[in-house]
């Protein structure tokens, strides 16, 4: 790996005070999701297939590491109530969970891949997720979505690679068009304490960050990189109730 530039060395100490912040949450879950900026800067998860293909396949090639669980891949429908608060999520083998999901914290985050010198978007949340008691739901969803997941481990991150359909209920998610997503979540249960810090934490979901963003972009590298990081161009905060939009702040 190169030395770190004085941008990426900014990028690792804001994310480390970030993941401060919102780690201790033992309900929280906190992921990265990939995905690109609208015209008015606004986050829309999901990439294109080329490169959910590519990403897919460095996963399934990755040597795993001693403690990784070997892959795993769910089918599942999730109906959105109330404007995303709560969540009908009904597995593939029949049963039911019900969770409430609250939004803690998000950040916008734009960086420029070494090699091909593109542009890959990021969005770095924490949220709170509860397990509440299944029930019949006598309102409509505002959104359902129908989702084939696989999940690959890694160290402390879980990276999952996912085909979605959504649409405004089930029958309508099933003839929409399919929707490709990227998302690295922290597994918390993970993390040696003993040996690592919050420094530690963003340098690896920096070197994720890299090693997907080369893939997601097909950048080939012909040695002369040395493994070089990605650098942070953009960022912003998101407000609470902005919806999961955002105006990027140019570094």
């Amino acid at each position: 790996m190169s030395e770190l530039s004085e941008e990426q060395r900014q990028f690792i100490d804001a994310t480390a005070l970030w993941l401060k912040a919102h780690v201790q949450d033992k309900d929280g879950e906190i992921e990265l999701r990939f995905g690109s900026m609208s015209n008015n800067d606004s986050f829309i998860s999901g990439v294109n297939v080329h490169g959910w293909q590519r990403v897919r396949t460095l996963l399934c090639n990755m040597t795993p590491d001693a403690c990784a669980c070997p892959p795993q891949s769910l089918l599942e429908i999730v109906s959105v109530y109330d404007n995303g608060k709560y969540r009908h999520i009904e597995h593939a083998d029949g049963t039911m969970t019900r969770q409430q999901k609250t939004a803690v914290a998000q950040r916008n985050l734009v960086f420029r891949e070494p090699i091909s010198k593109q542009l890959v978007a990021c969005r770095l949340s924490h949220s709170t997720e509860t397990s509440l008691p299944p029930k019949t739901s006598t309102s409509a969803p505002t959104l359902a979505r129908i989702r084939a997941r696989t999940s690959f481990w890694h160290r402390m991150w879980r990276i999952d690679v996912s085909m979605v359909q959504q649409g405004p209920n089930k029958e309508a998610a099933a003839n929409a068009p399919t929707l490709y997503e990227i998302e690295v979540e922290l597994e918390q249960n993970r993390i040696d304490w003993s040996r690592h810090d919050f420094h530690y934490l963003a340098l690896s979901l920096l070197l994720k960050i890299q090693e997907i963003s080369a893939a997601l972009v097909g950048a080939v590298d012909d040695g002369s990189n040395s493994r070089q990081l990605p650098t942070l161009v953009a960022q912003a905060d998101v407000q609470r109730g902005a919806n999961f939009s955002s105006p990027i702040v140019k570094q």
